[in-house]
C-alpha cells in the first residue's frame, strides 16, 4: 500500500511523463504535410479534363514533388503575380533546385504556380471539411 506522499509523487512522475511526451510530439506533429500527396491526386482527376491552363499531365505529374512542395510551403501565403513572377524567378535560378525539382526553364512558372494554387484551395476546402 502506498502512502499519501508516494501516491502524489506518482502522480506527479506520470504528469510529468504525459507532459514530456507532449513536447517531443508537437512539433513533430508541426511538420506533418498540410497537402498531402493524396490531394495532388485527387486535384489531377477532378481536373484532368480542364488541362491544367495549358499544362500537360505529364507535365504536372513529371513535377508533382515540386508542386506538393511548394503548395505545402505556400498554404498561408498570399501571393499576387508580380509576387509569384519573382518567387518563380528565384526559384528557378538556384541550381540546387533545377536539379532536386527536375526543374527546366522551359516550363511556364504562371501555368505551374496556377496548379499549385488550385491545389491549395483545394486542400483548404479538404482541411476545412475534416475540421
Amino acid at each position: 500500500m502506498l502512502s499519501n506522499s508516494q501516491k502524489y509523487a506518482l502522480v506527479m512522475s506520470i504528469n510529468f511523463l504525459k507532459s514530456s511526451v507532449q513536447l517531443l510530439i508537437n512539433p513533430l506533429l508541426g511538420l506533418q504535410s498540410i497537402v498531402p500527396p493524396e490531394y495532388f491526386r485527387k486535384l489531377v482527376l477532378l481536373e484532368e479534363a480542364n488541362n491544367f491552363g495549358g499544362l500537360s499531365i505529364d507535365e504536372i505529374y513529371c513535377h508533382q514533388d515540386l508542386i506538393i512542395y511548394l503548395a505545402n510551403l505556400l498554404y498561408d501565403i498570399n501571393l499576387n503575380e508580380q509576387d509569384i513572377k519573382v518567387f518563380w524567378k528565384n526559384l528557378i535560378s538556384n541550381k540546387e533546385n533545377q536539379e532536386n525539382f527536375n526543374i527546366s526553364k522551359s516550363i511556364d512558372g504562371n501555368k505551374l504556380m496556377a496548379v499549385v494554387t488550385s491545389l491549395i484551395t483545394s486542400a483548404k476546402n479538404e482541411n476545412s471539411q475534416k475540421n
